[in-house]
């Protein structure tokens, strides 16, 4: 009886692991569990997208750029509609990006999203994730020492977002390029 518990708690401590590396680093953001939840849900919904898209592409033989353009629209949209993405992360996926209404902040927490705007430019893939979630993670601590609750969760949907942003794309590029490349041969103008 008792091997069979240590059984158990190994393979749940391995897939435990497992899953800690998905997004290694995201404990390294230093925001709270909700931030972190919204981030993921983040790279769900490109997963999701991508799953449905993939779907679209391989049941139809061929079909028009208007067409697909429709298809990828309806997509987020579906997702958007049956997620529970934050306000800013939703509008970042409907409109592509966020307003410039939405965009318009404080001083102090507009230098705080030119900080992460540099991070992600000098970004190099070849580094390990958890450099990104550290960096993200200083930021995170700035806004918590220095900014409203308010402001502050603006930041830690910024970083939360843009890291596991990030992290999809290191991850799942390749094969978003590969559905690009199967989209653009079935495509017709």
């Amino acid at each position: 009886m008792e091997s069979h518990i240590l059984r158990i708690v190994l393979v749940l401590e391995l897939l435990f692991s497992i899953a800690c590396k998905a997004q290694p680093g995201k404990d390294r953001l230093r925001v709270p569990q909700e931030y972190v939840d919204s981030g993921q849900k983040v790279y769900d919904g490109f997963e999701f997208m991508f799953a449905q898209l993939s779907e679209y592409v391989n049941i139809n033989e061929y079909f028009t750029q208007a067409n697909m353009d429709s298809v990828r629209k309806a997509v987020v949209a579906d997702y958007i509609n049956h997620s529970e993405l934050n306000p800013l992360a939703r509008e970042a996926l409907m409109k592509g990006n966020v307003s410039s209404e939405a965009a318009v902040h404080s001083p102090d927490v507009q230098k705080l999203i030119d900080e992460v705007t540099s991070i992600i430019k000098a970004y190099n893939p070849k580094k390990k994730v958890e450099t990104l979630a550290d960096e993200l993670g200083n930021i995170n601590q700035k806004a918590t020492e220095t900014l409203s609750e308010t402001d502050a969760s603006i930041i830690y949907s910024v970083t939360s977002t843009t890291y596991f942003s990030t992290i999809y794309w290191i991850t799942n590029f390749q094969k978003w390029q590969k559905l690009n490349e199967s989209i653009a041969k079935k495509t017709h103008k």
